[in-house]
């Protein structure tokens, strides 16, 4: 009980007087009565301090004090040094509450208690466990923990159960795998059919093929096969990898689109093959086409067998059994064909070469032997080609056969020698024969040859001359002129088949002046000069 929490207690004497302690200036020990309690029953309910009024007043009665004895053996001394400065008093601004850990109180704290009003509970000493709403300590959930896990729940769902295996610390959890049932994973489109090996990946995938028929289908990508409302049930073994390839299939079969947009408009075809953006775009028929790369064999609608490899390859293409390799947008059909490496037809006919043929686009080279077919138009095997003359400037052995003058452009020629031809009687009429000549600026011999000119032309002569015999075939009637240009005078000399004849043969040159010499045979050894003339 604190000190000076003061306890009202009323005393009435015998001579009615009443007294009541403490007052503010005195103490039970000092207050004097007038009158003696003698043989008073203060016990008795009817007096003020009876035991039922005491106990009525709130205070602490012995048979309340089970340990009464230890009570009045507890010595002030052991809790006095605990007690506040303040008479001893524990005030509010001295109470140690949960919280402050620094020795030194600083005043009111705000109580940690685990609910309103309540006190913290010992926490127990380890490190596993936290202090929870309720005022109990107990293992996070999730946490760190101990002890045999005897279930596991697993959610069944999308295809996936699981149990576990055997109760103990360390379970081994099984989980199955069955059927995928949902229909998106993580914004993916899935879907199947299981009895017709179907497969389709992406939004709108294969969504309108025909339920009843089409098997072994695979389509992959945004509307990858999405087909025509009430396709036909013969769609079959079809392949489509790429957004809006072969998008509006109907009754095509085995084809394969690989690539945005490839065989985006096929609805009946067959056998074709597409691989890359927008290739076979437009074919809505076809059959047996094949494509590689980009936009190759764009245009082309309703044609088969025709193949393509390139960027752009046979683009504008619209008819069957063409072959391109290309790289560039060619513009038009006829670019196609005229700047493509490569521009062919293919027979179209199996054990056919008729109206075959393959055009190279530029400079072709080969580098060691050429092979071919067989040129006599039965193929027996790859031909050596090394032995046969190039196409310009050739050169032939042996003896050449089977030529005619129709073939080379010689309607009128026969097969006549050419000696006899020569000798043959020609006549000129209205024809020109143009003078062959010889130019030379000096020399101190000339040795003419009417075989090979008519006129002889010594621009400088600057050394005595001399003209010797001719030489090579002479006929009669041959003509040879010479002029002869001199600054200063020189010696003429004629060899032994010269003759004078209408003038003398000349000795000398005039300086300064220029000369002519006719000369005319009349022999095969003999030339006569007609003239020698001075300028």
């Amino acid at each position: 009980m604190a000190k000076n929490n003061a306890i009202d207690i009323d005393i009435e004497t015998g001579g009615g007087n009443t007294y009541t302690f403490p007052s503010a200036t005195s103490t039970l020990a000092t207050l004097d009565l007038a009158e003696t309690f003698t043989n008073k029953d203060l016990s008795d309910a009817s007096n003020t301090l009876g035991s039922a009024n005491v106990a009525a007043a709130g205070a602490l009665m012995d048979s309340e004090v089970t340990n009464l004895a230890q009570v009045k053996a507890f010595d002030s001394t052991d809790y006095a040094a605990a007690l506040g400065a303040d008479d001893n008093y524990v005030t509010d601004a001295e109470k140690t509450v949960i919280g402050n850990t620094s020795g030194t109180n600083t005043g009111d704290e705000v109580d940690m208690t685990a609910t309103e009003g309540g006190l913290v509970p010992t926490p127990p000493n380890n490190t596993s466990t936290f202090l929870r709403g309720d005022g109990t300590f107990a293992a996070p959930a999730g946490g760190s923990s101990s002890g045999t896990v005897t279930s596991v729940s697993v959610t069944t769902a999308n295809g996936v159960s699981g149990s576990v295996a055997d109760d103990t610390t360390t379970p081994a959890i099984s989980l199955t795998l069955g059927a995928i049932t949902p229909t998106t994973v993580n914004g993916l489109t899935l879907s199947g059919d299981d009895s017709l090996t179907s497969t389709f990946v992406g939004f709108e995938a294969g969504l309108n093929r025909n339920t009843s028929g089409g098997e072994r289908n695979t389509y992959i990508g945004y509307r990858a096969g999405l087909g025509t409302v009430g396709g036909n049930i013969a769609q079959d073994n079809n392949t489509a990898v790429g957004h809006q390839s072969l998008a509006d299939i109907n009754n095509g079969n085995d084809n394969t689109a690989v690539g945005r947009s490839s065989l985006r408009n096929l609805t009946d075809g067959f056998f074709n093959t597409a691989i890359g953006v927008n290739t076979q775009f437009t074919n809505t028929t076809g059959d047996n086409n094949a494509a590689l790369g980009t936009s190759a064999l764009y245009w082309n609608s309703t044609g088969n067998k025709n193949v393509a490899m390139g960027t752009f390859a046979g683009a504008y293409e619209l008819g069957s059994n063409a072959f391109y390799i290309n790289n560039e947008n060619q513009i038009n059909t006829a670019g196609d064909k005229a700047y493509s490496l490569l521009y062919g037809q293919f027979s179209g006919t199996a054990g056919s070469l008729t109206g075959q043929q393959l055009t190279v686009n530029g400079d072709f080279t080969v580098n060691g032997d050429a092979a071919a077919d067989n040129l006599s138009g039965t193929n027996t095997g790859d031909q050596d080609l090394s032995g046969l003359a190039p196409k310009a400037s050739p050169t032939f052995t042996g003896t050449v056969a089977g030529i005619t003058a129709a073939m080379v452009g010689l309607g009128n020629v026969d097969n006549t020698s050419n000696a006899t031809e020569r000798a043959a009687t020609a006549t000129l009429t209205n024809k020109r024969i143009n003078k062959r000549t010889s130019t030379t600026t000096s020399t101190t011999t000339l040795t003419p040859s009417p075989a090979n000119y008519d006129v002889y032309t010594l621009t400088a002569q600057a050394a005595a001359l001399t003209i010797a015999n001719p030489t090579g075939t002479i006929n009669i009637g041959d003509t040879i002129a010479i002029y002869v240009y001199t600054a200063a005078a020189q010696s003429l000399t004629f060899g032994n088949y010269y003759e004078a004849y209408g003038a003398a043969l000349p000795t000398t040159t005039t300086a300064g002046k220029k000369m002519l010499i006719t000369l005319q045979a009349d022999t095969a050894t003999t030339l006569s000069v007609l003239s020698a003339v001075q300028q």
